[in-house]
């Protein structure tokens, strides 16, 4: 049996060119890939003196899903059971101390609950990475600097 040197050249050439982009991809995907964690903090919202208050908790979805909420490093937010996400500026908060009364969170204090749990609750590395992650995004999006 004959080899064509030609024809293995070219195969071994367009294998290492796709074993490169594979891993150009696969590199991009780790530096982009969106993290979640459950979202574990003080009630943001100002208006009802809450976003003061130090006694965060897990935060769950309303409307008979009952699921637990998560945020992404893209500032998302989801919940774990029905999947209904959307942007953290999208969504409104209610608590013990505003029950049923569904309030939209300032910038400020969102940031500034997130900041505090970060030192509370975030036990791990992992944890606080993507706390960190969080808490930049946020702040890019208010046009300060990290």
């Amino acid at each position: 049996m004959k080899r064509d040197g030609k024809k293995d050249d070219q195969k071994l050439q367009v294998n290492k060119n796709f074993v490169c982009i594979d891993q150009l991809l696969h590199n991009y995907n780790l530096i982009k890939m969106v993290q979640w964690i459950e979202l574990y903090m003080s009630c943001p919202v100002s208006s009802t003196g809450c976003s003061k208050s130090q006694d965060p908790g897990y935060w769950y979805h309303s409307g008979g899903c009952g699921g637990s909420m998560e945020i992404s490093t893209d500032v998302y937010m989801r919940c774990k059971k029905c999947y209904t996400s959307g942007h953290w500026k999208g969504w409104s908060f209610s608590c013990s101390r505003h029950p049923l009364q569904y309030e939209k969170a300032d910038d400020r204090d969102f940031l500034q609950n997130l900041g505090f749990v970060t030192n509370l609750y975030a036990t791990d590395s992992e944890k606080k990475n993507i706390l960190k992650l969080i808490i930049r995004k946020i702040l890019e999006e208010m046009d300060l600097t990290y």
